[in-house]
């Protein structure tokens, strides 16, 4: 191919009112015979042709519907922020292009469910054998570097046998025997389920929320030339079948995202983008929902010692600065589920404040490859540089509704799991110190008993091969302290009902504060009246909440003087209104008006706890 071919071929693409461009790459320069062995896809038996493929990719083309709740673009290199596709690889001249389709997938894939971009998770998550692949599962049924192979039987290897790192069986551009060390089997990352999508909605949504897809089209030789843009065939010269990873799209170019396995010098740094519909490339993906091991993770609910643990054992990095247990002081967050989850690569954590309720938020990531159900568990001890368990295992915190352990129920693999309940802690301070807060998690598969310990040996095995345990070291400080706080128990009883909780100020200081929280998630919204000054003399604010059944939990009041003028004698009561017109019920003609109240006009009023000037004033 010299200068002319690539000028005729541009022509020709502009001709066709396409706009990618072509010209000389490091697959265009080789012979014929070296370029076709860089495809490789062979169709097993039942599935489509090529002919067919096309055929159903453009009967496909109808079906491209952008949904409201799919993005405009996503592409797995940049996914909010972070990248989850691993470097482009070359096969070389031997047709083993399924191997390296299928492997960036599962690269990828298994990046995208645990949380652990390329970046971060760089050094503890090896890179996976296309060589193990291709020789060994594709060798087994006949494929070699002349003839091929196709995804699904690739993909069934991968969940049969499972692959190795890749140092294990170190990848060459021709046909080799199946040749691994002894201990292979103990480095396996195998797939749990994979399933195929013929619908490019349905391709899109996948792309959109769980990672790269494997997938294959038709090579005409013009696509060996392509340097960027959208890639629209204009050759009629069909050189065969090739797979690869699809890892987004692009609405606004009507294309999906590619990575190739043709090196980095060819496209644009290995990558490219073909439209919709084109070659083949959408007739079907496959997708893999799970994998049954992750090497070399845990296989359970992991709590984080830090942002370099993904679950290795043994872990590395420090102990003691564990982002899932996450001290918030005396606010609360009003939806922890929510906040948590998209900040899962943010410490979030605060200072606690000395003597008042603080309120400490828990989430942990699941890498079973079962469902499971998680109970959150939370201790404290003063610091210590060895953090012997009997030093804190009697220190257990309740939750802010009065509870053991906070819980989630049916968390699937790859999911964030945040603590269905906060816990709540009225720290001491400790002069020139600081404590320790211990997370555990207690699952059926790994109940992660505290032990008794006492010798060093048993300790670091201990703390090396735990991912259900986390350590985090808190600050107690002496600041924005209120001059009164006091904690109601609230017991909601048998059924689920609306509440208006209500902090109602007679003949107060303008310029004092108070507030009203509760850290359960459980209602909602959350009981959280957050810290506000008294703007008048008479003065009413309140929060509006649905109360689940059996519900208990703690209601903390807070009041600070502040710099207001002293006023003799005032007024605060906290008070509790039934919202019986929202709930239907026969005892609305109790309802009385709400003074002051800018929600809820009437209430029936079913407790209140008064607070006097002179309580202060003790």
């Amino acid at each position: 191919m010299d200068k002319k071919y690539y000028n005729e071929l541009n022509q020709r693409i502009q001709a066709s009112g396409k706009s990618w461009l072509a010209g000389e790459t490091s697959i265009s320069l080789l012979p014929e015979f070296q370029r076709r062995l860089h495809l490789g896809y062979i169709p097993e038996e039942g599935e489509w042709t090529d002919k067919e493929l096309e055929e159903q990719a453009l009967l496909n083309l109808k079906k491209h519907l952008l949904t409201d709740d799919l993005p405009v673009c996503v592409d797995w290199r940049n996914y909010k922020g972070n990248n989850y596709v691993t470097t482009v690889k070359d096969q070389g001249s031997c047709g083993s292009c399924v191997a390296f389709g299928v492997v960036a997938t599962l690269e990828a894939r298994m990046r995208v469910i645990m949380q652990a971009p390329v970046k971060q998770s760089s050094g503890i998550l090896p890179l996976l054998s296309e060589a193990q692949l291709f020789f060994c599962g594709g060798g087994a049924v006949g494929a070699s570097c002349g003839k091929g192979w196709s995804a699904e039987p690739a993909l069934k290897y991968c969940q049969e046998s499972g692959l190795a790192p890749d140092n294990c069986f170190p990848y060459q551009p021709k046909d080799q025997s199946c040749i691994l060390p002894g201990d292979w089997e103990q480095k396996i990352t195998k797939v749990g389920r994979f399933h195929k999508i013929n619908d490019p909605t349905a391709m899109k949504q996948w792309l959109s929320e769980k990672g790269p897809l494997v997938t294959r089209f038709n090579v005409y030789d013009d696509f060996y030339s392509y340097k960027k843009g959208v890639y629209h065939r204009v050759s009629q010269k069909l050189e065969g079948g090739h797979c690869i990873s699809c890892i987004g799209y692009d609405e606004h170019q009507k294309a999906w995202i590619c990575k190739n396995s043709w090196g980095k010098a060819w496209g644009i740094d290995g990558f490219f983008l073909i439209g919709y519909g084109e070659c083949g490339i959408d007739a079907s993906m496959w997708a893999v929902d799970s994998f049954s091991e992750f090497y070399p993770l845990y296989p359970g609910i992991l709590l984080r010692d830090n942002f370099k643990d993904f679950g290795q054992v043994p872990v590395a990095g420090t102990l003691t600065t564990s982002p899932d247990i996450i001290p918030y002081g005396k606010e609360v967050i009003n939806n922890p589920e929510k906040e948590l989850k998209e900040k899962w690569f943010a410490d979030c954590g605060k200072d606690l404040l000395a003597n008042v309720g603080n309120y400490i938020y828990m989430r942990a990531f699941n890498l079973n490859t079962i469902e499971e159900d998680v109970k959150f568990h939370l201790y404290y001890s003063p610091a210590s540089l060895l953090m012997y368990p009997g030093k804190w295992k009697d220190n257990a915190l309740k939750t802010s509704s009065g509870q053991a352990y906070a819980e989630a129920k049916g968390v699937n693999q790859g999911e964030i799991v945040v603590a269905s309940d906060s816990f709540c802690w009225k720290p001491a301070i400790i002069k020139d110190d600081h404590y320790c807060l211990v997370g555990r998690v207690e699952t059926a598969s790994h109940p992660n008993p505290i032990p008794e310990l006492e010798q060093i040996p048993d300790f670091a095995k201990f703390i090396s091969e735990n991912p259900g345990f986390a350590w985090r070291n808190v600050s107690v400080v002496s600041k924005d302290i209120p001059d009164y706080s006091i904690t109601l128990d609230y017991d909601q009883g048998k059924t689920t009902e609306s509440m208006y909780f209500v902090i109602t100020c007679l003949n107060c200081a303008r310029g004092a504060s108070v507030e009203l929280t509760c850290g359960s998630t459980l209602p909602k919204p959350t009981i959280n009246i957050p810290k506000r000054k008294i703007d008048s003399s008479d003065f009413v604010i309140g929060v509006e909440s649905k109360i689940p059944a059996e519900f208990t939990g703690k209601l903390i009041f807070n009041y600070w003087k502040e710099k207001a003028k002293a006023i003799e004698e005032w007024q605060i009561r906290i008070s509790a209104f039934y919202l019986s017109e929202q709930n239907n019920t026969l005892h609305s003609c109790y309802a009385i008006p709400i003074e002051g109240s800018k929600g809820p006009k009437k209430g029936i009023l079913i407790g209140d706890y008064t607070i006097k000037s002179s309580d202060i004033k003790k």
